[in-house]
């Protein structure tokens, strides 16, 4: 089939603010026209007329797309296994589209036709000058719950950090929506700007440096029963006192880390995997965990305008080299 012969219709329910309408619903959309192919938004009734129809999991269309049109095929977006319905849909899709390596390794025991689509906007076209300054701004943006990252490691580094540079921090998120953020709030001067996708490029030209905390906080009691656990067959998994204990989401992603890469901003990101495949530690990015790792990474980075252009500038080309929306579009 050539690609202007394919029709594919693009649904979900998931609201126009969230990242995931944009980047897996609208804009794919957008790029599969760009690519001769006949796609469409936001048709629930058509099924019969279409060769592919999309979805996210939580939309629960399975069904009436295989009663309506049984050779059209499905593919689902941001799978889910936690709820049995979600779990239906996954399962029983033709293929799934995964925003990460983390998340397409863990569903591919229930579905082994996964295509890997990073989160990747739109570029802006802006691009960073650094230079020295007297005041370097920290930037962050995305979900009001990757704030309450900043705990437990990243908070005790700004504060640290404040106390020996002028240093402020910008975060953005949808403030209206979610409310002001308390939790893992650092020490430091924090200015709060309201989320929207059509001023993110400009508010984030402001910062100096970004951090991308993606580690989620470890509970006492779930730490007391991975340590129960391991203390209980020492010998089988041999630890130690210094091993690493880590919790991320099946869902993390580098998509935070993208958009500073693209604005010529370098970032700081946590050690989880997709993070680690797109930053080269001291090259493209810094990765830290531990306060000290953070708090050594930023330092480094405050105190050379010269390695931030450098940083920027090598993330930049592998950015445009390896993460090209039209390329992963085809």
């Amino acid at each position: 089939m050539r690609l202007d012969d394919l029709r594919v219709v693009f649904n979900t329910k998931v609201p126009a603010y969230f990242g995931g309408r944009r980047l897996f619903f609208d804009d794919l959309a957008e790029d599969f026209r760009a690519l001769g192919i006949q796609a469409e938004t936001d048709n629930w009734r058509d099924y019969q007329d279409f060769n592919v129809a999309i979805f996210r999991t939580y939309d629960h269309a399975l069904d009436a797309v295989r009663q309506a049109s049984p050779d059209t095929l499905v593919g689902m977006v941001h799978p889910c296994d936690w709820r049995d319905e979600e779990l239906y849909q996954t399962v029983g899709a033709d293929f799934i589209i995964s925003g990460s390596l983390e998340e397409r390794d863990y569903y591919l025991k229930y579905n082994r036709n996964i295509l890997l689509m990073p989160h990747i906007e739109r570029d802006w076209n802006l691009l960073k000058e650094h230079e020295d300054k007297d005041e370097i701004v920290l930037g962050y943006h995305g979900n009001k719950d990757h704030l309450s990252q900043f705990i437990p490691n990243l908070k005790p580094a700004l504060d640290r950090l404040g106390e020996a540079y002028p240093i402020r921090l910008k975060a953005i998120y949808n403030i209206e929506k979610l409310g002001l953020w308390e939790i893992g709030r650092p020490s430091i001067p924090v200015s709060g700007v309201q989320w929207a996708y059509e001023s993110l490029g400009q508010e984030l030209l402001e910062c100096d440096i970004g951090l991308v905390p993606y580690m989620a906080p470890i509970p006492d009691r779930l730490r007391r029963q991975v340590l129960r656990c391991v203390a209980a067959k020492s010998k089988a998994y041999g630890e130690l006192p210094n091993d690493y204990l880590l919790r991320f989401r099946v869902a993390a992603n580098a998509g935070r880390a993208f958009v500073f890469m693209q604005l010529g901003i370098p970032v700081v990101a946590d050690l989880t995997p997709e993070c680690c495949q797109v930053l080269h530690h001291g090259r493209t990015g810094f990765l830290a965990h531990s306060p000290a790792g953070w708090y050594h990474a930023i330092e480094r980075l405050i105190a050379s305008a010269e390695l931030r252009q450098r940083v920027a500038d090598n993330a930049r080309a592998f950015f445009d080299k390896h993460y090209d929306r039209k390329k992963h579009a085809q």
